[in-house]
């Protein structure tokens, strides 16, 4: 149930949206950074979300500032944490 309701979402999201949450979190992203962010997501937010997100993570780690992957990594383990009991 909790996977169609994410797999909604992710189909309606947009880099804006990857942007504005970055922005809201202390995240400064540049066009490349969001593209890349964005893709990632909408291929792999199953990985992201229900697996290790550490695999996915690594592919990007040399290809965005490292600033910026450590704050995703926390954002992203925050999250996992938080909603645990629902995924």
């Amino acid at each position: 149930m909790i996977e169609k309701i994410i797999e909604k979402y992710v189909n309606k999201l947009e880099k804006k949206d990857i942007a504005d949450f970055a922005e809201e979190n202390g995240i400064k992203l540049n066009k490349n950074e969001v593209d890349l962010l964005y893709d990632n997501i909408k291929l792999y937010w199953r990985e992201l979300i229900f697996k290790d997100h550490k695999v996915i993570l690594e592919k990007l780690n040399n290809k965005i500032d490292s600033t910026t992957y450590k704050k995703i990594e926390e954002l992203i383990i925050l999250y996992k944490d938080r909603y645990k009991n629902y995924l």
